[in-house]
């Protein structure tokens, strides 16, 4: 206040205020008027804070309501849902929708803006976990993973910032312990505890000081620090805490004391112990002819075996010796066998799980002949099927297990991604142009292909001073002169990958593909990406959601003061959300789809004005 001051005070000397009481009422009342704006400002940040657990109790009442039960009957209605298969995913589906966001945000008297609308996601996926009483931490990292794309890093700490409001509505989850533990520290006493717990002896440091003149010695950390033990079989050797720890049998004398010896009798109990037939070699002497041919180990001679079903098999003797080999696990054809049971039960759970109906076959004898008649594997059975849609369209087990489906819903999808391609081209185009950059739409890359992608922006000066500057999703190298963006609404990941191969990323162009569809998970189209060969100048790309697309044009950053951002910005924001809405919607109703193709047009003749 004292600036204000000396400068109300300038202003006096200036104007000729010389009157002392005047001056004063003046000061005292904008002092009132400064407290009575600071006073409304942290009404407005308590507002827009968001409050997890207020919201996590409003979340909760609104479950109650929609459902009609009491809270007595609560436990019981959630172990009818878990017997049912009803999972994590399908409950935040069933219950939640953007819709109700807005109405559980005014409960919890959070006002809803875009930030508070992702915590509040991400809490509502939090607390359905926890309501459904979620087995560990890995279930619970999977799930969200699934529904928000998030890293395993930042799941970590979303999941450590929600520990308060977990154990509030279930005490009985203890999600402290599923998060790692802090590094334990050592020193000699509990050291000397696990050697004696082995039945072992430490024979050097057995004092405190020797144990801190090694640390100081060897500059290490108290697990990491050499420690000189005898084991129960008088065998002397060096080791160290973090080992001890670690490994079940720390002395390596002792762990090639107990490693079976390969013979004849040894792999006969091996192949026994799994019902089958040993069938070549019978006796010691074929097997040592069959080492001395070869030139290998006992343990890696070859085996010729018949399983309890009579499949032949061939493997070798150390691969009988694993742990993961259990039951029909070895042989091939039985794990095939076991794995391909197809039958109409089967089927009719597939078909069901995606809200559609089997129309034929309804019963087994049905799919048996049909089956005889196509002369057919069971996964390749025809099946006439119903979508929720009320479409009708044919297809088989092994085409659905691939996540084939309608394909006339399809065929909406696509028709959508055009309409929304030409809307959402503009807008970013003329968001572009208020910002001074330079970029058009539908440009040929190539001279060689007649490829073109959707905007093409020249990263100059106005680029990096309004966008580049802010970013905190891409970061672009020196190197790049042009940015290509690429809109797709297909959920076809081969589509998706045949953007990469026609070179839209080269080494001064950087390429970003927008996925529009949420039904497709940007992790899976990067992991695809990571292990393909044949794609050039893989840094070079990035693959964005719509809401990480407009981060990326700087409309969902932070921002203190709303009034900074021109007219003409908020309703390009607008228009963003209202299209990307429409167009979800659009895919379930034709009203909806209607009015999509209407805003098409009008922006078809719009974009050739740009």
């Amino acid at each position: 206040m004292s600036e204000k001051r000396k400068w109300i005070g300038k202003c006096r000397v200036e104007e000729g205020l010389d009157d002392e009481p005047v001056v004063k009422d003046f000061i005292n009342n904008y002092c009132d008027d400064v407290e009575v704006i600071r006073k409304n400002n942290r009404q407005e940040l308590e507002m827009t804070k968001f409050k997890p657990i207020t919201f996590s109790k409003a979340v909760i009442e609104y479950i109650k309501k929609r459902i009609r039960v009491s809270n007595n009957e609560f436990d019981k209605y959630l172990d009818y849902m878990k017997d049912h298969g009803i999972n994590n995913d399908k409950l935040l589906k069933i219950i939640f929708s953007e819709k109700n966001l807005d109405e559980l945000l005014r409960k919890a008297n959070i006002k809803s803006g875009k930030q508070n609308r992702l915590q509040a996601k991400r809490c509502m996926t939090v607390i359905s976990l926890a309501l459904l009483k979620c087995s560990n931490y890995n279930d619970l990292r999977n799930s969200l993973h699934a529904l928000t794309g998030l890293s395993n890093r930042y799941i970590y700490d979303v999941i450590k910032k929600c520990i308060p409001i977990l154990n509030s509505i279930n005490p009985s989850v203890k999600i402290n312990r599923w998060l790692p533990q802090k590094p334990f520290e050592y020193n000699l006493i509990l050291i000397n505890k696990m050697i004696k717990k082995r039945g072992w002896k430490l024979l050097f440091p057995k004092t405190q000081e020797e144990f801190d003149k090694l640390r100081k010695k060897h500059n290490r950390e108290p697990a990491r620090i050499p420690l000189y033990v005898e084991c129960d079989r008088d065998h002397k050797f060096s080791t160290n805490a973090f080992n001890l720890q670690r490994r079940e049998k720390g002395c390596r004398k002792c762990a090639d004391d107990d490693k079976i010896k390969y013979n004849m009798d040894t792999i006969k109990k091996l192949v026994n112990q799994k019902d089958w037939i040993l069938k070549y070699p019978k006796n010691q002497e074929q097997l040592d002819l069959l080492v001395e041919k070869l030139n290998c180990a006992p343990n890696a001679a070859p085996l010729s075996i018949e399983c309890s079903l009579g499949h032949p098999i061939l493997t070798k003797a150390h691969r009988l010796n694993q742990k993961l080999l259990k039951d029909t696990e070895g042989c091939l054809k039985c794990s095939h066998i076991k794995k391909r049971k197809y039958n109409i039960n089967v089927v009719n759970k597939m078909i069901r799980d995606r809200g559609a109906i089997l129309i034929y076959p309804k019963t087994q004898e049905h799919y048996n002949a049909l089956k005889k008649s196509h002369q057919c594997k069971p996964f390749k059975v025809p099946l006439k099927i119903e979508c929720i849609r009320g479409h009708i369209f044919n297809s088989n087990a092994s085409l659905i297990q691939q996540n084939h489906w309608c394909p006339y819903c399809k065929q909406i999808k696509s028709a959508i991604g055009r309409l929304t391609h030409i809307i959402f081209e503009y807008l970013t185009i003329k968001y572009l142009l208020l910002k001074g950059c330079q970029a058009d739409f539908e440009q040929q890359i190539n001279l060689n292909t007649k490829h073109q992608v959707d905007i093409l922006v020249k990263r100059d000066r106005n680029f990096m001073k309004h966008i580049e500057k802010f970013q905190s999703i891409i970061s672009i190298p020196n190197i790049i002169r042009e940015i290509a963006i690429d809109f797709t609404f297909s959920l076809e990941k081969k589509f998706i990958l045949s953007k990469f191969y026609k070179n839209y990323q080269n080494k001064n162009r950087f390429l970003i593909v927008v996925l529009l569809d949420g039904d497709i998970k940007k992790c899976s189209v990067e992991q695809i990406i990571q292990f393909s060969s044949n794609i050039n100048f893989k840094k070079y790309i990035k693959i964005l959601s719509f809401n990480e697309f407009l981060e990326f044009l700087c409309l969902l950053q932070r921002i203190i003061d709303w009034r900074l951002i021109s007219k003409d910005e908020k309703g390009i924001l607008s228009e963003f959300n209202n299209i990307y809405n429409l167009a979800i919607d659009a895919i379930d109703s034709e009203e909806e789809l209607k009015k999509l193709i209407k805003i098409g047009e009008k922006f078809k003749n719009k974009i050739g004005n740009l």
